[in-house]
């Protein structure tokens, strides 16, 4: 699992960058999530005032996970 963004809500306000312990997210314009930094500690969610942002599937675990 992961911390993904939904970019037809995220405004980039970046309210989410400076809490990720692991600067797993950037913000120049909409957020974005390092795949390889993010491990979905999911600090940033409480944070989000639109809720973009949410769980979902690592890129790298196998299909049927």
């Amino acid at each position: 699992m992961m911390v993904v963004v939904n970019p037809l809500k995220c405004t980039g306000c970046a309210f989410c960058v400076p809490v990720c312990p692991n600067r797993a997210i950037s913000s120049l314009g909409l957020a974005e999530i390092d795949k390889d930094r993010c491990v979905a500690c999911l600090e940033c969610l409480d944070f989000c005032p639109v809720t973009a942002l949410g769980r979902g599937k690592n890129r790298k675990e196998p299909h049927g996970s």
